[in-house]
């Protein structure tokens, strides 16, 4: 059995000898080419794209909240608190003085590109503090992101931001629209490479050793963390409120800026970029945004291309149609020579208006939607699940109330299914996806169901003969609008 074993015991001695004679490749054999990203941190050796001044270099990462909270869901006149999965974080920070530019809370069940882009456009319009609603939470003097509290950081460009090789972030509205519309250059690293944008996993450390571990409903740094213990019974007991956390999270990101940091010759990041760009520095020879840029970026936006539909001949005035609605306005409803011709429309939040341009780029001008979705608020997202849901037979094309109202009720009704009796509560994508269209809607995290009634008709069904002439009735309209 010894004489077995000694070829392999052989090997291993040799190997351990060239790893400790500083052998590069045994190194890399043994424990992966990660090794040596992490050694060089102590090396005093820095990369070629080291930043030589504030916004030179700027890391974005996303995070899962190691936290969970609640919203206030009432049914029956019975108020409800039901729990959310972990929602993530979206980090930009500034590599040469460690400061917070922007950042995005995920609410939704997953990430997505325009996170990113919400992230970068908060890093350029002027930050204001929240009205905070917790009264143990207070901003510390001089707190705040640079966008609202550094004169000297308004309308500075990011040169070049550094992005892992997530999938969302090849998105065309992220490498093409982005790109162009900001001038900012884009380097993606290798997944798990968190090295290269270590800034960002400091920050993330820092959030949750301040604040995030002193929470009740931590889920710590695993089901093991001792801090661990029963997150969301904690959660729903104390009523920990997503609203309260988004305050939370916004007080932690302002107040980081304001810290002294030793590695900043004890200056505040926020300090650091105002003499970063002071009158009396070197500059910098990236030219300011404009004043119009800086006040409409039109950054964190969906575009969409659409040519635009019509016929004089049928008597349907031009419109551009989007995931079944139609949009148009006075200007397009008398502007025939438009017809066959393509717009770029900009979707940002409510989808009951969109921004037309022209190829050019010259804004042509707002377009509203027609119908029955123009009744409320709603975002691209929402409508195409209330679409999905209307194909599945999930959802009554519009019973009583309207179908956002209707898509809301639903989603309440399934996150509170079952939660009413003495089981013990469980976490819900439905309740993430209601909180998401609350929080976009502007609204808090508090929702009473309003349509418990249903249609009388919503649970009939046609015969056969009847359901043809239906299907005929809806095809015959249908392809009829599609025309031109």
């Amino acid at each position: 059995m010894a004489t077995k074993n000694m070829g392999y015991v052989a090997l291993t001695k040799f190997i351990k000898k060239l790893i400790a004679a500083g052998h590069a490749g045994a190194a890399e054999s043994a424990f992966g080419g990660a090794c040596f990203d992490a050694l060089q941190a102590m090396t005093n050796k820095h990369g070629l794209m080291r930043p030589r001044r504030a916004f030179d270099v700027v890391c974005y990462d996303e995070q899962t909240l190691p936290f969970i909270g609640t919203i206030e869901i009432e049914i029956d006149g019975v108020p409800i608190e039901v729990p959310l999965h972990r929602c993530y974080l979206c980090l930009m920070v500034d590599e040469k003085s460690f400061a917070s530019l922007g950042y995005q809370v995920t609410i939704d069940d997953r990430i997505r590109a325009r996170d990113l882009l919400c992230s970068y456009e908060m890093a350029l319009t002027p930050w204001q503090p929240k009205v905070l609603s917790v009264s143990t939470l207070s901003y510390l003097p001089g707190a705040g992101l640079p966008s609202g509290v550094v004169p000297e950081a308004q309308g500075r460009r990011i040169r070049i931001l550094k992005l892992d090789n997530h999938l969302t972030h090849y998105a065309q509205s992220v490498t093409g629209h982005l790109r162009s519309r900001a001038g900012v250059i884009l380097t993606f690293g290798r997944v798990r490479h968190w090295i290269s944008r270590h800034v960002v996993e400091g920050l993330f450390a820092e959030l949750q050793k301040r604040g995030f571990r002193r929470l009740p409903s931590t889920t710590g740094t695993g089901p093991t963390d001792p801090a661990v213990a029963n997150p969301v019974g904690k959660a729903i007991e104390r009523k920990m409120r997503w609203d309260d956390l988004l305050e939370l999270i916004d007080v932690l990101l302002a107040n980081h800026n304001a810290i002294r940091r030793r590695g900043l010759k004890m200056k505040t990041p926020n300090e650091t970029i105002g003499l970063d760009f002071a009158p009396n520095s070197s500059g910098s020879v990236v030219p300011l945004m404009s004043s119009e840029r800086r006040s409409d970026p039109q950054i964190a936006v969906e575009v969409i291309k659409r040519i635009v539909r019509g016929s004089r001949k049928r008597g349907r005035r031009p419109y551009v149609q989007i995931d079944g609605a139609r949009y148009t306005s006075d200007l397009l409803s008398e502007s025939w020579a438009m017809v066959g011709k393509p717009l770029h429309l900009h979707v940002r939040g409510d989808f009951r208006k969109v921004r037309a341009f022209l190829i050019t780029g010259e804004e042509f001008g707002p377009l509203e939607v027609e119908g029955h979705w123009g009744m409320e608020f709603h975002t691209r997202q929402v409508r195409q699940e209330i679409n999905r849901l209307h194909r599945e037979d999930v959802l009554k094309r519009r019973c009583q109330g309207d179908d956002v109202a209707n898509y809301m009720d639903h989603l309440a009704r399934q996150a509170t299914h079952g939660k009413r009796g003495k089981q013990p509560p469980k976490l819900s994508s439905s309740a993430n996806r209601l909180a998401a269209a609350l929080r976009d809607a502007g609204e808090t995290m508090n929702y009473t169901v309003r349509n418990d009634v249903q249609h009388p008709d919503a649970g009939l069904t046609l015969d056969g003969e009847s359901a043809k002439q239906s299907a005929d009735h809806r095809d015959f309209f249908s392809n009829g609008g599609e025309q031109t």
